[in-house]
């Protein structure tokens, strides 16, 4: 035994717990044995006007991981409950920069991400070819999840992102009022999946989002309203929710090898 005490309680996750307790069992791992948490990863890309898809490895690589991730560590085990597909913006000119100073969108709110170019689409809508992609998940040589359409994970809260009415000849506008987010999952962005794939941390596991057809020109995000250069920039974020095992990925290796 590790210490650990369970107590049980009646809520929508119970069920969910139980099945990964379950699935432990059937893997011939005592699950009272381990402590299961629930967790999120967090993977995240920079948006690029010249990329079409992006591979986000899922595990932990020491001082290559942005500042705002978290990913797997080798030694455990996850299990995929939920998928969410956001964008923020940062600004890494700034000191100290800015990675965390931005909500996560659900949506590509015009209000927010209001950027032109010309010969190009508005910044929204070069955004809107991330919902109109797919998600895939790899465990070389296995395609665990194929294509999963991100329609799925697109969530425009009631509450748009508006910025306070004023007097216009006092000048600009202030304190902003960002989009509605939670408080449940699934008003966060999240599918939840009916199954809860489990990935192994010391397997090659791999995600891969694939974006819609169309104009990507303002996707990053490095121009204003007024089609001027700007130092922020869109980053793609993937977030998993789910069940995370600790040391579970090294037992289960351990012991389906006998």
């Amino acid at each position: 035994m590790n210490g650990n005490t369970y107590i049980e309680v009646t809520s929508a996750h119970r069920n969910e717990f139980l099945r990964v307790e379950s699935a432990l069992r059937a893997y011939g791992m005592d699950p009272t044995k381990f402590t299961i948490q629930e967790a999120d990863l967090r993977l995240e890309q920079l948006l690029s006007p010249i990329r079409d898809n992006y591979t986000f490895n899922l595990y932990e690589t020491p001082g290559a991981d942005r500042p705002q991730e978290t990913r797997l560590n080798r030694n455990d085990m996850f299990f995929v409950r939920g998928l969410a597909v956001c964008v923020y913006k940062q600004d890494d000119t700034q000191d100290p920069a800015q990675y965390g100073n931005s909500p996560l969108f659900t949506y590509p709110d015009p209000n927010f991400f209001n950027g032109t170019l010309a010969g190009s689409v508005d910044e929204w809508a070069s955004l809107e070819l991330i919902w109109n992609g797919s998600t895939s998940f790899l465990t070389d040589p296995v395609t665990r999840i194929q294509k999963f359409l991100n329609f799925n994970c697109r969530y425009a809260p009631e509450r748009a992102f508006m910025e306070t009415a004023y007097n216009y000849a006092a000048g600009p506008p202030t304190n902003p009022t960002f989009p509605g987010y939670g408080p449940t999952d699934e008003q966060r962005g999240f599918f939840m999946f009916s199954y809860m794939p489990a990935i192994y941390g010391n397997m090659n596991n791999r995600a891969q989002i694939e974006l819609g057809v169309g104009d990507r020109g303002t996707i990053d995000g490095a121009t204003d309203a007024a089609g001027e250069a700007v130092t922020t920039r869109n980053v793609l974020a993937l977030l998993l929710k789910g069940y995370k095992v600790l040391n579970g990925a090294e037992a289960a290796g351990r012991w389906t090898a006998l």
